[in-house]
């Protein structure tokens, strides 16, 4: 919901040079400036240009693997489930899912009204601008993917019925979440993760011991720094067994 691009362009350089894989880093519209739909619709445009461009710049546009972190996390899963909820009408949802192969979300918010009530309790529900974002009461369970894939168990009689019926095949998820982090705690990871693994969706958690919510971050954009073998030991392989499975 806040900050910039300009913040991650160093560990989006780094995961090039560790992956040789072409890296974009784009930016989505703020809550001072929009609300959730723009910030999924920049991120679906984007998704757009990777697959219209991406050979221009030595990429794979059918290996697509996002990378989000704390609000960034939230959309990529939040795009996730919505191409596949309207992949089965929509044939431009349809196609892009299929080129979306993994999701690496690093300290994620899944479940919104959750993660208000902490916000509430931590005095910082304004400053955050999430409610504002997600448009009010409205959208915070219509914006959580929690919420979303549990509606969809309800609608379609498990995920696995939605792959098998339409042959749509969900991208790997790697989850990460530091054990400390009180900004996002990892109890949102955690929930999750026990939903998705339930229905036998490709998961992978990770707790980071002694992490908050952005240390790691800044470590793995630079090898001196601490905390970088999170990036060498859990991010780039990763990448590199998403990009295997699919070939």
């Amino acid at each position: 919901m806040a900050g910039s691009k300009e913040m991650y362009c160093v560990l989006a350089a780094n995961l090039a040079n560790l992956t040789n894989c072409v890296v974009c880093c784009p930016d989505y519209l703020l809550v001072n400036k929009g609300n959730v739909v723009h910030m999924l619709q920049d991120l679906k445009d984007c998704t757009r240009w990777l697959i219209n461009h991406g050979n221009d710049y030595g990429g794979d546009p059918d290996n697509i693997i996002f990378v989000g972190h704390s609000a960034g996390a939230h959309l990529c899963i939040l795009n996730m489930v919505e191409l596949i909820n309207q992949s089965h009408w929509n044939n431009e949802s349809n196609n892009i899912i299929r080129k979306i192969k993994g999701i690496i979300a690093i300290a994620g918010i899944y479940d919104i009204p959750q993660h208000l009530l902490h916000e509430i309790g931590r005095g910082v529900e304004d400053i955050s601008g999430m409610y504002r974002a997600m448009l009010g009461v409205t959208g915070l369970k219509r914006y959580s993917p929690y919420y979303l894939i549990q509606d969809m168990v309800s609608t379609n009689d498990g995920a696995n019925s939605i792959q098998e019926d339409q042959g749509i095949p969900w991208p790997v998820i790697v989850l990460l979440h530091g054990e400390n982090d009180t900004t996002v705690p990892i109890q949102q990871s955690e929930k999750f993760y026990v939903v998705i693994k339930d229905l036998d969706i490709p998961v992978e958690f990770h707790k980071l011991k002694h992490r908050h919510h952005s240390d790691y971050i800044t470590d793995m954009m630079n090898d001196k720094y601490q905390y970088h073998k999170i990036i060498a030991d859990i991010v780039t392989p990763y990448i590199g067994k998403i990009i295997l499975r699919n070939q």
